[in-house]
């Protein structure tokens, strides 16, 4: 990974987002609610989060969200994709940069993220690019400049994230190093995810 001016000692001025809006068709339960530890693992994720001086949830139903504490942003438009959801959320924000993840990505590296931050700079989209070549867009950074066209997409019909990519400026950054990164979107990769293992990254997007 290059050097990065941010660190740890460094004020975020960013957002963060947790998109909890998905159905977990394949899981065949709320899997943001799945125990990591203690926790839930929307909340295990917002824990790893609070170095954001303002984190958001995504999701129609935020009396589920409550013991978070934190504000739950509805879609502006329900049940028209994780598109709709990104774009209520960075809508929302107080900040012009988001860092948007998903509640199935249960463990986050901080100098990664930080990193992801640092390579906004004249780029609407940061996104990191995995070791088989596909982009994981709920790992990611989004400037506030993706609201108008993700709108216009929405009214097109348009409903996953990744139809951002070919309007905007986006930066891929490798994600070659990503050892820590799992997307747990079935029943065995949760049990594999708390027995040690991986469940690996998976489109569900």
């Amino acid at each position: 990974m290059a050097a990065t001016s941010w660190s740890y000692d460094r004020v975020v001025r960013a957002t963060a987002v947790i998109l909890a809006g998905g159905g977990s068709l394949r899981m065949g339960r709320d899997k943001s609610l799945l125990k990591i530890g203690s926790r839930p693992m929307i909340g295990h994720i917002a824990d790893q989060l609070a170095f954001f001086p303002e984190r958001l949830v995504g999701a129609n139903d935020p009396e589920k969200y409550a013991f978070l504490g934190l504000p739950v942003v509805p879609d502006e438009k329900p049940g028209v994709g994780p598109l709709m959801g990104l774009l209520s959320c960075v809508n929302r924000a107080s900040h012009e940069l988001c860092f948007v993840t998903g509640c199935d990505i249960p463990i986050l590296d901080r100098p990664f993220i930080l990193h992801l931050l640092a390579e906004a700079d004249d780029h609407d989209i940061v996104v990191p690019r995995l070791p088989d070549g596909r982009v994981e867009p709920l790992l990611a950074v989004y400037r506030k400049t993706v609201v108008p066209v993700a709108r216009d997409i929405v009214e097109h019909g348009g409903r996953r994230i990744v139809e951002l990519f070919g309007h905007l400026r986006v930066r891929f950054v490798s994600g070659e190093a990503l050892s820590w990164y799992s997307n747990i979107n079935t029943i065995r990769e949760y049990h594999q995810f708390i027995a040690g293992g991986s469940g690996g990254p998976k489109e569900d997007r």
